[in-house]
């Protein structure tokens, strides 16, 4: 019963760490690219499969027609970006409650 606990806090844990990294790589795209196709994004961004793909997508507000993600020139220079120190720091604080844990 105790490993069990101990893997579901650390599943959790780097289910939260993948959901960031996702959003983090998800504003680079937005920014760097103009159109992406959804195998490519899949690949980006972890996914499983190409349906969570959409699922994220749809979840940006990205616009595409099911084959391909574009971009417009007002998704460049996306206000959420977060210095890297921050998510750093974060992503150290997230690693030391994993350790606590385990």
């Amino acid at each position: 019963k105790q490993w069990y606990q101990r893997r579901v806090a650390i599943t959790a844990g780097i289910d939260i760490l993948l959901d960031t990294i996702r959003e983090q790589i998800a504003s680079c795209i937005s920014a760097s690219y103009n159109s992406v196709t959804v195998a490519e994004a899949t690949k980006l961004l972890f996914c499983d499969n190409q349906s969570k793909t959409k699922q994220f997508a749809d979840k940006q507000g990205w616009e595409g027609d099911g084959k391909v993600y574009r971009f417009s020139k007002t998704d460049k220079g996306d206000d959420r970006c977060v210095p890297i120190t921050t998510v750093t720091q974060h992503l150290l604080e997230y690693a030391k409650e994993l350790e606590m844990i385990v």
